[in-house]
């Protein structure tokens, strides 16, 4: 269910602000290194253009601070690579709005969390089988 979440919110980023929301902590996050996006366009095409590699669901939780209006709206969260680069993506769907957030996008520093070579090659493998259902 997290991935078909995935290929939404992926879609959604090709069409761009009216479709995607990017909030300031996760704007503020891909602005600084190792990514360096500077823009909510640039955070959407890169995300767009497949800068998402290797997808680690992490979680999938109700939004804590949610406003009233927008309680029970789920936030799905990835570590990813891109190149060498580590990260680490958070976004929900706001049906009362519509819109696509990206709540998270920053550097994955948590050494325990980074995506080895081997786990690449399984995620690779496990996502080819979930794909064949």
């Amino acid at each position: 269910m997290p991935y078909n979440r995935l290929k939404d919110f992926v879609s959604a980023c090709g069409v761009g602000t009216e479709k995607v929301f990017v909030r300031y902590d996760a704007e503020r996050g891909a602005g600084n290194p190792p990514f360096k996006l500077k823009t909510t366009n640039q955070i959407l095409s890169f995300i767009a253009n497949d800068g998402l590699e290797n997808l680690q669901h992490k979680n999938t939780e109700e939004w804590k601070l949610a406003p009233e209006k927008h309680k029970g709206a789920l936030v799905d969260a990835f570590y990813f690579s891109s190149g060498n680069k580590q990260g680490y993506i958070a976004f929900m769907y706001l049906k009362k709005n519509k819109m696509w957030h990206i709540k998270s996008f920053k550097e994955n520093t948590d050494a325990r969390l980074r995506i080895s070579k081997e786990a690449k090659k399984k995620l690779s493998s496990d996502r080819k089988g979930e794909n064949d259902e």
